[in-house]
This record gives C-alpha cells, sequence and structure tokens, in this order.
C-alpha cells in the first residue's frame, strides 16, 4: 500500500455519514501497515469536501481539516485546537 496517507485522506474527503475502513479480504496471510493517520480522532464533518484552488480539496472535520492537493499527490491532516 504505497499511498497509505493519501487513501486516508481521499477517503475522509468523501467519506458518507456511516462508514468503514479496512484492507479488504487479504485472507489469513496479510501483512497489514498502518500509518499513525488511521488512528486519529477526526471527529465528525462539518460539510462536504471543497475545492480550491484548483486541484486541492478540503473537508473541515471537528478535530481536523484535511486536505489532498490532486496536483502534487500531497495529504494534508491539520489538528484544530480545542478551546
Amino acid at each position: 500500500m504505497p499511498n497509505l496517507r493519501q487513501d486516508v485522506a481521499n477517503f475522509l474527503l468523501i467519506r458518507g455519514d456511516y462508514t468503514w475502513l479496512g484492507a479488504a479480504w487479504g485472507g489469513c496471510n496479510i501483512h497489514y501497515f498502518r500509518v499513525p493517520e488511521m488512528d486519529f480522532d477526526y471527529g465528525v464533518p462539518l460539510g462536504y469536501l471543497k475545492e480550491g484552488p484548483t486541484g486541492v480539496f478540503t473537508r473541515q472535520y471537528t478535530h481536523f481539516n484535511v486536505s489532498m492537493d490532486c496536483n502534487s499527490w500531497t495529504p494534508s491532516f491539520i489538528p484544530i485546537p480545542s478551546n
């Protein structure tokens, strides 16, 4: 899974109200790699994804702002400071 961070960002950008993120069926021999972003508490989405500037998609959650720059294939997970 060479693009796992990108996959997590893209999943969070387009997910619906009810979601499940997994490794699909890999049988008993799957060697599952995890990135730290898979364990973050993003909270709940506060709306749908938005594009701007061109090719950069963002979505705000209660605990994080998630973005994906499709021009450079770079994901971003920015924590929102709690009050």
